[in-house]
C-alpha cells in the first residue's frame, strides 16, 4: 500500500489533487494530515503497513512538490522530490472520470534517459506495469502517459481506454530531484 498525504497547511486545491491520485492509482490510501508532525505521519504509514509514502508539498506559488519516500526499519528514507509547476484537476476536464480500478503505464515513446528513468521509477513505486496499449488494451480502465512539452518541461497524465481522451489529473513537472 502507498499512503498519501498532503503537507501541514495545504491548499483547496493541493487537497482536490490528493484526492483526485488517490482516485486515480490503484492502492493508494490517502490520509487527511491535519497537525500531525512528520514523525507522526512516519508512525501512521508504519501503523497502516504502507511501505511507501507520498506527500504533496505546498510551495510559495501554490503548486509545490511531490515527495517520495520508502519506509524502511520503521524510517522514511526520501527517494524523490518532483517539483511541479503546475497542474489540472480531474473536474477541469470535460470528460471527468470516476475511481480508476486498472491503470498501467504507456511504454511508448523514447523521452529520452532521464525521463525513461522517471517513468521506470513511477511504474515501481506505484506497483503500476508498463504496458504497451496496443496489445493489452482491453485490460485497463487508464493509462498514465509521460510526454515531453516543447519547453523541457515533462507533462504527466491520466488517459482514458479505449478512447484516448485526456481524464486528469495531468501534472507538469518542472524538475525532478533523486535522493538515491
Amino acid at each position: 500500500m502507498i499512503f498519501l498525504t498532503t503537507s501541514r497547511r495545504p491548499t483547496p486545491r493541493l487537497r482536490t489533487l490528493c484526492r483526485d491520485l488517490s482516485d486515480s492509482i490503484p492502492g493508494v490510501k490517502r490520509v487527511n494530515r491535519g497537525k500531525m508532525s512528520f514523525t507522526g505521519l512516519i508512525e501512521k504509514a508504519v501503523e497502516l503497513d504502507a511501505k511507501k509514502v507520498l506527500i504533496v508539498d505546498r510551495g510559495q506559488d501554490g503548486c509545490g512538490k511531490l515527495r517520495f519516500l520508502k519506509i524502511e526499519d520503521k524510517r522514511a528514507k526520501a527517494i524523490l522530490s518532483m517539483h511541479i509547476k503546475g497542474f489540472k484537476l480531474r473536474r477541469e476536464f470535460k470528460k471527468p472520470a470516476r475511481t480508476v480500478r486498472r491503470v498501467c503505464i504507456d511504454r511508448k515513446g523514447d523521452l529520452g534517459s532521464d525521463t525513461e528513468r522517471l517513468k521506470e521509477f513511477l511504474s515501481d513505486f506505484f506497483n503500476l506495469p508498463m504496458e504497451d496499449l496496443k496489445e493489452t488494451f482491453k485490460k485497463y480502465d487508464a493509462f498514465i502517459r509521460l510526454s515531453i512539452q516543447l519547453s523541457n518541461l515533462v507533462k504527466f497524465s491520466f488517459y482514458s481506454i479505449p478512447d484516448g481522451s485526456e481524464i486528469g489529473p495531468r501534472l507538469t513537472i518542472l524538475k525532478v530531484a533523486w535522493n538515491i
